[in-house]
């Protein structure tokens, strides 16, 4: 039996003018009195429904219980509005009670807590299945990932939804606690004065062809952070544990990475000091490994360690799988869920991270080029769309020489956008940095976005109208000329 009301249901539908009392039913014999019981309340209750309606799922109740709640669920969607009971009835062939306390509000509490046990049970059940039926997959990394993706799922089931932020209540607290999530600094000075750091949360991605310095940015990245004082978690999809450790024990002591064993003393020194943070470095194999993999793992870490790690560098998401089933062949659908997954897990509540990654270039990229921009990166335009800062590293055969390489600011959530970079790379300690011999070459390729930073181009935008119309006579002519002459240059 179904009921198509074309516009408002009639009275009967939604009032309960002559509802069931609790009284008047057998309870003690009602099959599955969990699942009637919990169906009683939510359908008396639209705030109560509205409240567990988003980790509810039909398949979780059984027999005429199931298609109550389908009728509930369908009518409620339409309608905006509860059926009665008598609805529920004649579609469920199931007489639905009203509970006396079906609007007390502590009352309300505890049924929400019931059905989120409820639905976590019935989910852990259906996973239960699933992995028996599929014994013969358990050892396929792919298979794994996915069943950690779902028991995280699972964990997650909850009716306490964050609502967001209401400003005129919690901007106070958010400027007070604020600075933890503001602008971080990268450790590159050049950079954060061209993009100001990187937000907490972020997606952030340094691109460069095949070979030419992902791996070092990364690793130089870890290091600044870890001296920041934060925890680092160095994930490798390609390079071994033992290269990355013995390439930052070099950039840690500031020797030779060839030296490295005859200076055991320095590098002790250099891994020991009490204001650095952790590093944990893991590599995962190229195949089979996933953004829930990942965030599995770092769970893991977090839960042995009993500290925080929200500083995660990937070396290289490029590698990855995608949680879901897709062909790997097809870069530009792996690169989207890929790419999303991992800026969600970014912005994981509760647990804000600030992630790098990084990516190749296309192969039609020359590496001399002195032009950057989102074509070059592989992969689709889902990967340009989530990140929130991407460098691209450049360099021509004059750079290799004296050792410098650029970054292209290719996209900044804060500005900064085509802004070009010089970083020092030392091919010895593989340390890149800031050192004051290339300030006059950073600030000769970056004058327009510093004086914009510093508010010295509204001040000369202010003064080119002052002049247009003759309302400053005290400015002189010769410092007015000055100006209109550094801007035109």
């Amino acid at each position: 039996m179904d009921f198509d009301f074309d516009n408002d249901p009639p009275d009967w539908a939604v009032d309960d003018t002559q509802p069931v009392r609790e009284s008047e039913v057998d309870l003690e014999n009602i099959e599955g009195i969990d699942q009637y019981a919990l169906l009683c309340y939510l359908r008396a209750n639209l705030g109560l429904w509205n409240k567990c309606y988003p980790i509810l799922r039909a398949e979780y109740f059984d027999g005429r219980h199931r298609k109550a709640f389908e009728a509930i669920e369908v009518f409620a969607n339409r309608y905006r509005k509860m059926p009665s009971a008598l609805y529920v009835a004649k579609m469920a062939k199931l007489q639905l009670v009203v509970p006396e306390d079906a609007h007390d509000p502590k009352m309300m509490e505890s049924v929400a807590v019931d059905c989120e046990s409820f639905c976590r049970r019935k989910a852990t059940e259906q996973f239960l299945i699933e992995v028996s039926e599929n014994l013969d997959q358990v050892k396929s990394r792919s298979f794994v990932a996915e069943m950690t993706k779902k028991i995280e799922k699972i964990s997650s089931i909850s009716v306490k939804v964050h609502l967001g932020y209401e400003l005129g209540q919690d901007m106070l607290d958010i400027i007070e606690s604020g600075a933890k999530f503001d602008h971080q600094p990268t450790g590159f000075q050049f950079i954060d004065e061209i993009i100001g750091g990187v937000t907490v949360p972020s997606y952030n991605i340094v691109s460069a062809p095949s070979g030419k310095g992902k791996s070092i940015f990364l690793q130089n990245i870890a290091i600044n952070y870890a001296e920041m004082g934060h925890n680092v978690v160095y994930i490798s999809l390609e390079l071994s544990e033992y290269l990355v450790l013995k390439r930052m024990a070099a950039m840690l002591a500031g020797i030779s990475i060839k030296e490295v064993y005859k200076n055991k003393d320095a590098v002790r020194e250099a891994l020991n000091r009490p204001d650095m943070g952790k590093i944990q470095i893991k590599r995962f194999p190229m195949t089979g490994t996933t953004p829930a993999t990942l965030s599995a793992y770092l769970r893991e870490l977090e839960d042995e360690t009993g500290e925080e790690w929200r500083h995660v560098v990937i070396d290289y998401p490029d590698l990855l799988y995608p949680d879901q089933q897709v062909p790997f062949d097809n870069i530009h659908v792996r690169d989207k869920f890929v790419s999303t997954a991992l800026y969600d897990w970014a912005h994981e509540e509760g647990a804000p991270k600030i992630i790098w990654g990084a990516s190749q270039q296309t192969k039609d990229t020359e590496v001399d080029s002195k032009k950057a921009g989102t074509s070059q990166l592989a992969g689709g335009a889902d990967k340009v769309r989530v990140a929130d800062v991407i460098l691209s590293a450049r360099r021509t055969e004059e750079d290799m020489l004296r050792h410098i390489v650029w970054y292209h600011v290719v996209k900044g959530r804060n500005g900064g956008d085509d802004a070009k970079i010089p970083l020092y790379w030392d091919p010895e300690t593989l340390r890149l940095s800031c050192p004051p011999d290339l300030r006059k070459l950073f600030e000769q390729q970056n004058k327009a976005f510093l004086l914009k930073k510093n508010g010295l181009t509204n001040r000369d935008t202010m003064a080119t109208s002052s002049v247009s119309k003759s309302n400053i006579p005290s400015a002189r002519p010769g410092e007015l000329a000055e100006k209109l002459l550094r801007r035109k240059r």
